[in-house]
């Protein structure tokens, strides 16, 4: 039950971080050549899948989840401003909502990392107890995963060795614990560079923020960069959700 539901919780995460890309992409549209509705939808669309993640995170872990932000509608253009000075409001508008959006996202993940650990150690040797009872009975074949462990360390195994030689499967009983160890460390060093790339981007927004004296060319360019911090969040998760597959 409880690797159902933090499988859950990691497809919400998902889920988030590709609204996330989406947001920022429509950011940078806002900028280069305004795109309101579009990004107050991916806007509305990310507040609503962080605040089901963090839901979830919550219920697993009987704490608080993070309201509904309830983002106040970008408006295209009030009384009296220029087109610049409208688009400049929009824009800080909207960096501050994802910014918002971003330290949520921040707390969900912390929360997350800490649900994993409290479940690694059993999830990793139920994963091994059950790979090695499979090699011990002789169900499984140990040749593969001994070859393809030889050759990610540039080894070759003697071509006498057999499936049924006792010490391919002593080596590939071991070969399996240690993978399942790996996954985790893999794992929590994955979590540690999302929470630190999202806590990157949110110091970009607050200087993005602070700096409202830029020209628009220059806000222009600063989004460029959140974008691309935004990219290398996204780029991160996904490294991180193909390395802890099982």
């Amino acid at each position: 039950m409880s690797n159902q539901r933090l499988a859950a919780v990691i497809l919400l995460r998902v889920k988030e971080i590709a609204e996330l890309h989406a947001a920022y992409v429509a950011f940078q549209a806002e900028a280069d050549y305004g795109a309101r509705v579009e990004l107050e939808t991916a806007l509305g669309e990310l507040d609503g899948t962080v605040t089901s993640l963090s839901a979830a995170v919550a219920a697993f872990t009987g704490g608080t989840a993070a309201p509904f932000l309830a983002l106040a509608p970008i408006a295209q253009r009030i009384s009296g401003e220029t087109a610049e000075a409208a688009q400049r409001r929009r824009l800080m508008q909207a960096s501050v909502a994802l910014r918002e959006i971003d330290g949520r996202l921040v707390d969900a993940l912390i929360a997350e990392a800490s649900i994993f650990a409290s479940l690694s150690e059993t999830l990793a040797t139920s994963r091994a107890n059950f790979a090695d009872t499979l090699l011990a009975a002789g169900i499984t074949d140990p040749l593969p995963n001994l070859r393809d462990f030889l050759a990610r360390n540039e080894l070759a195994a003697s071509d006498e060795i057999k499936s049924t030689d006792r010490r391919a499967v002593v080596i590939a009983r071991t070969v399996a614990a240690y993978r399942a160890r790996r996954t985790i460390s893999t794992a929590n060093s994955a979590y540690e560079a999302n929470i630190k790339a999202l806590r990157e981007l949110i110091k970009q927004h607050e200087s993005f923020e602070e700096d409202e004296g830029v020209s628009l060319d220059g806000l222009t360019f600063a989004i460029s960069e959140l974008t691309a911090w935004a990219d290398l969040v996204a780029a991160v998760n996904q490294a991180r959700t193909v390395e802890v597959a099982p």
